[in-house]
């Protein structure tokens, strides 16, 4: 499929207008809580104007009217539009504002090792710029266990027990990744990014396991934390539950119930 190339400022004012008040990290302030201070859109663009400006990388822009959609990989889209109205459903939808967001990235915008909060899996398109997106994973791809350990993430990962891998994503590519998968993103020039969070039947293990770590660990190994994603997860016990004993769910929906345990 091809995409027109947008340059930043482009890309950037699609996001939000100028004057729109976000969290933004200041890369020239050393890592830790302190890093993430509150500016503008009109800061971002201003710091990527100039070679001699900070590194900023504003990662809460936050998306609702994206919307969810089914797709063969999120479980959580399918649940909460097969259910809805079915018996046993809240009748108040849980907030999704959380799941579809937007970044934007000056040059040389870096983001150390992390996994994505509640368990969540990510996906996430380039719409201007690129991404050097870098993912760790167990050099003994049978050991499911290697990163559900929590003290693995206290007390550092050995180099001799994993391996990484650096993607390049350019416009027009979408990366999908599995929850707790430890990842680093570098940005080598000025970037915009779409991006959500689903969860997946086929990944429920590693979601399970990215809860506790957020739980535990807490900004220590993500950057954020979502309330809304415990209603997420009632809802879709409560599709598994409609569909699997009371087998509720019928006239050709059910289909969507074999999908998700494909995916």
């Amino acid at each position: 499929m091809r995409h027109k190339k947008k340059n930043f400022e482009e890309a950037l004012l699609e996001l939000a207008p100028l004057t729109w008040v976000t969290g933004i990290q200041d890369l020239s302030i050393p890592e830790g809580p302190e890093r993430t201070r509150i500016g503008t859109v009109a800061d971002i663009l201003k710091a990527s104007q100039s070679p001699d400006s900070k590194i900023l990388n504003g990662l809460s822009f936050q998306d609702p009217w994206a919307g969810i959609r089914r797709s063969s990989f999120s479980s959580d889209a399918h649940a909460l539009c097969t259910v809805y109205n079915q018996e046993g459903w809240t009748k108040k939808a849980p907030s999704i504002d959380h799941l579809r967001w937007n970044l934007a990235a000056t040059k040389d915008s870096f983001h150390g090792w992390h996994i994505d909060s509640d368990g969540y899996g990510t996906f996430v398109n380039v719409i201007s710029g690129s991404k050097w997106w870098i993912v760790a994973r167990p050099k003994n791809r049978h050991n499911i266990d290697a990163f559900n350990n929590t003290l693995a993430f206290l007390d550092g990962l050995s180099p001799d027990d994993i391996e990484t891998e650096a993607i390049l994503l350019q416009p027009g590519s979408e990366l999908i990744m599995r929850p707790n998968t430890l990842h680093a993103v570098y940005t080598p020039e000025n970037a915009v990014c779409r991006g959500g969070h689903f969860y997946a039947t086929s990944t429920m293990q590693d979601t399970f396991a990215g809860l506790v770590h957020t739980l535990i660990c807490e900004l220590i190994i993500t950057n954020s934390s979502y309330a809304e994603s415990r209603s997420i997860l009632a809802e879709m016990i409560n599709f598994y539950h409609t569909a699997l004993v009371k087998e509720a769910i019928t006239n050709g929906q059910s289909l969507a119930m074999f999908d998700i345990f494909k995916c």
